[in-house]
């Protein structure tokens, strides 16, 4: 869906006949309710993570500095090649800093995370990852300090969630994907008709409402992801929709993809646009050819580059392991 919003709405829209812009494309891409989805399912995931394996704090916080950073760092270099490169071909205020490997590693392990700034920003998607690294560590403090098996505790993320929603929605995101957990944790839908069918109907309305109601706040975005992903979970019927071999292949690359594809819009999907009208072939036709062409290529090259994603993972729990025993010594001494 971001894929889609930024190369159909952000780049295609600009050069192609108007009706390109079908209502039956907003669903799909609606990026701001995309990255909503991506928010709740993170505080979900990290949710099930910890509480299956209890870590301790130091190990969380400073592993899933590394799981974002490592990704980060490796594609916004293929990007600063691409650049050196001068294979960079479209307009506006991106990309118009002077590409240098200081202020390479400077973004990609600092100023993504506490000083985004998108004129010096390698990948414009970036601007989420503070508030990915930030809201995962909330709920780790959240889970860490707080979590008791009683109901009754439920009402203490529920309140820090309702009161985040109206300031930092996509902060409530996380704690609304852990409320989720929480839930199907304690509450199983098994073998219930009625509660899978109330939930296609609940995932349907959020899909209407995205597509049909124009300005949505973000604050009711997050809300609308919160309910979209809990119509998955206690419906039989959409998990069976959503765990078909096409969507699981695409949920493994879908990180890499995120941060991969913007730098293939601006290369390769620019460079055709631009071929195409120096050409004077600038209709539907070329753009259906560009998109197939930027879709195509982005999940190649995620693909290609997932193992990066793997490997991530693996290292920054080393790392955190073995930041837990340099504490662990320095404490003891």
């Amino acid at each position: 869906m971001v894929l889609l919003e930024h190369v159909i709405k952000d780049f295609l829209a600009v050069v192609t006949p108007e009706k390109y812009d079908s209502i039956l494309l907003l669903f799909i891409t609606d990026g701001h309710f995309a990255v909503a989805i991506f928010f709740v399912l993170s505080g979900y995931v990290l949710s099930l993570s910890q509480v299956g394996s209890p870590k301790n704090l130091i190990y969380l916080f400073i592993s899933r500095y590394f799981r974002l950073t490592i990704p980060i760092l490796v594609t916004c270099t293929i990007t600063y090649l691409i650049l050196t490169a001068g294979l960079i071909f479209i307009a506006g205020p991106l990309y118009q800093f002077h590409p240098t490997l200081l202020g390479l590693l400077q973004f990609s392990l600092f100023d993504v995370f506490v000083h985004y700034d998108d004129l010096i920003s390698y990948s414009p998607v970036l601007w989420t990852m503070s508030i990915e690294l930030m809201g995962s560590y909330l709920l780790y403090l959240l889970i860490a300090l707080f979590r008791r098996d009683t109901i009754y505790y439920l009402a203490l993320p529920l309140v820090i969630a309702t009161s985040l929603l109206f300031f930092k929605p996509f902060i409530a995101c996380f704690i609304f994907g852990y409320l989720i957990f929480e839930l199907n944790l304690r509450y199983s839908s098994d073998n219930s008709v009625l509660i899978s069918r109330l939930g296609v109907v609940s995932f349907l309305s959020v899909v209407i409402t995205v597509s049909f109601v124009q300005g949505l706040e973000n604050w009711i975005k997050c809300l609308l992801a919160f309910v979209l992903i809990l119509s998955v979970c206690y419906s039989s019927m959409l998990k069976k929709v959503f765990t078909n071999p096409a969507l699981l292949f695409l949920g493994k690359i879908s990180f890499i993809l995120y941060l991969i594809q913007f730098s293939v819009i601006c290369s390769l999907s620019a460079y055709i646009a631009i071929q195409f009208r120096d050409n004077n072939f600038v209709n539907l036709t070329s753009t259906n050819l560009n998109l197939l062409a930027t879709v195509v290529v982005s999940i190649v090259c995620a693909f290609l580059l997932n193992p990066l994603d793997r490997y991530s993972i693996w290292i920054s729990k080393r790392i955190g392991v073995e930041s837990n025993r340099v504490v662990g010594r320095f404490r003891s001494k």
